[in-house]
């Protein structure tokens, strides 16, 4: 089963580490080297700290598989990270501003593309 919530401090390691992960696999596509500490980031902290700042975990049968680090910018939520380890389908959480936003409307174009099915989830609150 797949769930997508607000990651609280407790799962801030497990997120972390997802997001080394998914920097050494930007770094194998473009070359550029990403250190595997903080600095190479100096904003992941941030979503556990600023009011604007949110840390969705999305997690497979109870066990953390990736992240999305969104930022409200007041006339909507821009995603600032996105990185699922493996993807069977793809979920997309209709928040305000979720059919203008490119990096969403790029997800479901490459699910699309690779066969895979994409599912719409309201957003709840």
């Amino acid at each position: 089963m797949v769930e997508i919530s607000i990651a609280p401090e407790s799962q801030r390691d497990a997120l972390w580490t997802l997001f080394q992960e998914y920097c050494q696999e930007l770094s194998a596509y473009d070359g550029e080297p990403r250190p595997l500490t903080c600095r190479h980031y100096p904003y992941f902290d941030l979503y556990w700290q600023d009011d604007t700042r949110f840390p969705f975990v999305i997690l497979y049968d109870h066990e953390p598989v990736g992240f999305c680090l969104m930022q409200d910018i007041g006339t909507a939520y821009r995603i600032d990270e996105f990185y699922i380890r493996l993807c069977e389908k793809v979920i997309v959480l209709m928040l305000t501003g979720w059919e203008s936003s490119e990096g969403v409307q790029a997800e479901i174009e490459i699910a699309r593309a690779l066969d895979k099915p994409v599912e719409f989830m309201e957003a709840e609150g």
